[in-house]
């Protein structure tokens, strides 16, 4: 087995819509026994409540986890990690999903809303610059109400995050990406089968990529960011 280069646990940060389902199988492969990913909706609190013995035998903590979790959740050293989406890509991908799942909290919403409509709404963090609320650690984040509007301040701090991630991928180049987790974290597998892609959506306009981008427009800065100084 090839030397792990990644000190003690693994802390994947799975933002919502960036290749979840695939990276879950892929983490699991790669860590397995140790591979614990925490339940939605707090999740990582009642891990944090487990004794500390049993959180340290812990290699790979992931879920829908905002930046910050891992501080005083992880008994032993840990780097981080997450995949990215360009936040227009991942708006259309997430308004479906909403979509196709009743029970999802804001279905009838999306039932009642079109695409730019949603993904403009504000009506709930996820559609309001979520990868930036993600990595800013803000409590509002995924599919919750938004509390507080971000400001350059949110931003800064999801940028210099990012920055101390031991790996970042892009869901645009998905197989350099899986190249490079395994070699920063050691990785024997990296065989993966897609899922949950969605098909047969109607295509979206210049005119309306442009709008979901501008609302959008710290995810957007924070994404270019990335594809500029990422290796």
């Amino acid at each position: 087995m090839a030397e792990k280069k990644a000190a003690g646990t693994l802390v994947y940060l799975h933002i919502p819509k960036c290749a979840g389902s695939t990276m879950m199988g892929l983490l699991r492969a790669n860590y397995g026994d140790g591979f614990h990913r925490v339940g939605n909706g707090g999740g990582w609190r009642k891990f944090h409540k487990r004794p500390a013995a049993q959180r340290a035998r812990i290699t790979c903590l992931t879920g829908h986890l905002p930046w910050g979790v891992q501080v005083g959740t992880i008994p032993r050293p840990y780097q981080t990690a997450t995949m990215l989406r360009h936040p227009v890509d991942r708006a259309i991908s997430l308004y479906w999903f909403v979509r196709r799942f009743p029970k999802h909290k804001w279905h009838s919403f999306a039932q009642r809303k079109g695409l730019v409509a949603f993904a403009t709404s504000g009506a709930f963090a996820d559609v309001d610059n979520g990868i930036t609320r993600w990595l800013a650690g803000c409590k509002d984040c995924g599919s919750l109400p938004i509390k507080r509007q971000l400001t350059e301040e949110h931003f800064g701090l999801a940028l210099l995050h990012l920055q101390t991630m031991a790996a970042v991928g892009f869901v645009a180049s998905f197989d350099a990406s899986v190249q490079r987790f395994a070699k920063t974290f050691g990785w024997e597998h990296t065989e993966y089968r897609s899922k949950m892609i969605g098909r047969g959506r109607p295509p979206v306009s210049r005119k309306e990529r442009q709008a979901i981008a501008e609302y959008n427009h710290f995810d957007l800065a924070l994404y270019e960011h990335a594809l500029r100084t990422v290796q």
